[in-house]
């Protein structure tokens, strides 16, 4: 049976932090691929475990990073710009205890992380000159032709849907691919983690302009509540970890038919985790019921997806929360026990169209609540409607990925972005004073 290894290659940015990050979708394909009868392996060059960083509260922590010249595209952005992940030189040793793979299969998540792909692609391609490279993730989805433009890779994989995705890697593996059930091969790591991540199921019920996820997954498709329980009794024997992240992108809808029974039976196996939800929940889901077992279940990190209350951002967002729905969810969370320091909201800077005025006032009504916030510098992302509104000012986006960088949205709007963040810390400050 062919040998492949997984590859989760470095990130090259002006920021990256491990916020419970876990190369979720390769570990998926992994398991397939195991499944399979393949002789699978991993490099994680992320895995603060594996190559160290700096830990902080409940798994978290910062990634080992080294400064690195700027692609040209970035030359004139007055920010250090660095390798995120393990030395090259530990790299190359990590690969003399391996196999030498059939395979090479690459994921890259944000379009702007291209260069760490590229680089681990080289790195390989002198390594193993036989093996076959292969890309996949969310880049490959949304920028095949520029990363066929490369020339790096043999296969590009722009897929999404996980029975189209195990179809096309089973031709090029020549493997008997399907794609469920599927389970995030954490064993591979070889070594107890600090946190896993997880997801329940794929989509979300909205078509939020911003986003990519209707682009990907055009309905919602979920786990049985059995198959959750079962899957997270193995991550957490395999792992150890104690702090698992759900990065679902609307966990709660219907929860009364998939999340909360999950959560029922994770309780009655008196199994002690600690839960984080860090990619936001809908507050309009939030029952007094639901807050209550979330609470018993040890749900620790709470953050709500507000983004805007504006009315025209609002309508570009499915109008998925209102100002009321805000409120009952909230007071939800407090009338079951959470406190201020557990629960946040991500308040959107930078949106096309979008004023400082805007953000200056959600920013003051999530604090109004009690909420903690955190500004999200929005990112164009190819295919959404928010990205032809910002190719009017910045026709550039469309050719270089490099350039849908968020921090180039701050950068852009230095001004106002100054200003909107010393509000930022300033409310958050009296919130948890």
């Amino acid at each position: 049976m062919p040998c492949v290894l997984l590859v989760n290659p470095w990130i090259d940015d002006f920021a990256a932090y491990d916020l419970w990050a876990r190369p979720l979708g390769l570990l998926t394909v992994g398991a397939w691929l195991e499944r399979a009868g393949a002789d699978v392996q991993l490099l994680d060059c992320l895995a603060r475990e594996v190559w160290g960083g700096t830990h902080r509260r409940f798994g978290t922590g910062k990634y080992v990073a080294a400064p690195i010249p700027p692609p040209p595209a970035l030359g004139g952005v007055p920010r250090r710009y660095r390798r995120y992940g393990a030395p090259e030189a530990a790299i190359i040793e990590f690969l003399d205890r391996l196999h030498p793979p059939d395979y090479i299969l690459i994921t890259c998540l944000m379009t702007y992380w291209y260069p760490g792909a590229f680089a681990a692609a080289r790195l390989l391609r002198r390594r193993y000159p036989k093996a076959v490279i292969i890309l996949g993730g969310v880049y490959a989805f949304l920028c095949p032709e520029h990363a066929r433009a490369a020339g790096l890779f043999d296969h590009i994989l722009p897929h999404k849907d996980p029975d189209a995705l195990a179809r096309r890697l089973g031709a090029i593996t020549r493997l008997p691919l399907t794609a469920n059930p599927g389970r995030a091969v954490y064993h591979l790591y070889g070594t107890p983690l600090r946190h896993a991540a997880w997801l329940t199921g794929v989509g979300c019920p909205y078509r939020c302009d911003y986003c990519a996820t209707p682009l990907m997954y055009p309905g919602l498709i979920r786990k049985s509540p059995a198959d959750l329980v079962a899957e997270l009794d193995e991550i957490t024997m395999v792992t150890g970890a104690r702090d698992i992240a759900f990065y679902d992108d609307a966990l709660l809808a219907d929860s009364e038919k998939h999340f909360q029974p999950f959560l029922e039976s994770w309780l009655a196996r008196g199994r002690f985790v600690r839960f984080h939800l860090p990619n936001a929940v809908h507050a309009r889901w939030l029952t007094p019921d639901l807050c209550a077992l979330m609470r018993r279940t040890g749900f620790t990190t709470i953050r709500l997806g507000m983004e805007s209350l504006a009315q025209d951002l609002q309508s570009r967002s499915g109008f998925k929360v209102s100002a009321d729905e805000m409120e009952r969810g909230v007071a939800a969370l407090r009338g079951a026990g959470f406190t201020a320091a557990e629960m946040g909201a991500y308040i959107l800077f930078g949106a096309p169209e979008q004023t400082l005025a805007q953000t200056l006032a959600d920013l003051e009504y999530a604090h109004r609540l009690g909420l903690q916030v955190s500004l999200a510098a929005y990112s164009p992302i190819p295919g959404t409607p928010d990205f032809t509104r910002s190719l009017v000012d910045w026709p550039q986006l469309a050719d270089e990925p490099l350039l849908q960088n968020n921090t180039l949205t701050i950068v852009r709007r230095a001004v106002d972005y100054q200003v909107a963040r010393r509000r930022m810390l300033a409310l958050n400050r009296r919130r948890l004073a």
